[in-house]
């Protein structure tokens, strides 16, 4: 059984502990930046942290990615930057080659980006996520490594203010009123 697929077998315990955060946005991403798991509130805040859903390409090739955002290209350094620690990390996995070919040959953003040598992971940090159903959103977050699992890591945001604060709130019962 590859790591791959001992992580997927692990999906319904890795909902149950993101779970577990709510009302907080949690999300677990694989070392491709695949969304493996995620809380309801993070799926209502982003459509890049759905299950299935790629950061990488979401951000990058994606029209909801948000290019002409303002925060944009910041949030995009750190998309790039997490998925160069992962592909240091485990640099002969051929699904993450074939990844990164397919954003250097589609995107020039992710291409010029991918080639600084400064763009580099930030462990912390701000968004703020706009045309969100509550309108925009101001979080800080942490990338949390997963122990046990040094191909995955989590996601969590926390509101930035009071106004996120309430944003997260409304939102987190508008996700569960839907489920």
């Amino acid at each position: 059984m590859s790591d791959r697929s001992h992580v997927r077998d692990d999906a319904a315990a890795w909902e149950q502990l993101l779970d577990a955060w709510s009302p907080l946005p949690a999300v677990l991403i694989d070392r491709r930046l695949n969304v493996l798991a995620a809380t309801e509130v993070a799926q209502s805040l982003s459509g890049a942290f759905r299950i299935g859903e790629n950061l990488a390409r979401f951000t990058f090739l994606s029209p909801d990615g948000q290019p002409s955002h303002p925060s944009w290209k910041e949030a995009a350094s750190a998309t790039a930057g997490l998925l160069r620690s992962f592909v240091d990390e485990h640099d002969g996995d051929r699904a993450s080659q074939r990844i990164l070919g397919e954003l250097a040959t589609a995107s020039r953003d992710f291409s010029e980006i991918w080639a600084n040598p400064q763009t580099h992971t930030p462990m912390t940090g701000s968004v703020s996520f706009e045309g969100t159903p509550v309108g925009t959103v101001a979080c800080t977050y942490g990338v949390l490594g997963v122990s046990g699992q040094d191909d995955c890591a989590v996601l969590v945001f926390t509101p930035s203010d009071d106004a996120g604060r309430a944003a997260l709130d409304l939102l987190a019962a508008s996700s569960s009123l839907s489920s």
